[in-house]
């Protein structure tokens, strides 16, 4: 949960997630997520969403991952995101 209030003005959202590991190198993940900031206080523009999505990662090495996952959100419909991700603290 991150809540903020700045000028009398609140921002607010949310989420919640399970992951589950097979094997030292897979992952799949479930998200639901929820943000609101109707007075566009840390937003260029009044923006309130909802989203759910699911997600499946597979650790090369130390340093690489390949990540794909499917999101459907209610502001901005269903997307399908797949990368090759850098970073040094995979699945520690």
């Amino acid at each position: 949960m991150d809540v903020g209030i700045e000028s009398n003005q609140l921002w607010h959202g949310g989420l919640v997630f399970l992951t589950w590991r097979p094997n030292a190198n897979f992952r799949i993940s479930g998200r639901t997520e929820y943000y609101s900031d109707p007075n566009a206080v840390i937003m260029p523009n009044a923006f309130t969403d909802t989203a759910n999505s699911i997600s499946i990662d597979y650790k090369i090495n130390k340093i690489f991952m390949l990540r794909s996952e499917l999101k459907k959100s209610a502001k901005f419909g269903t997307e399908f995101l797949f990368g090759l991700l850098f970073t040094s603290s995979l699945f520690k």
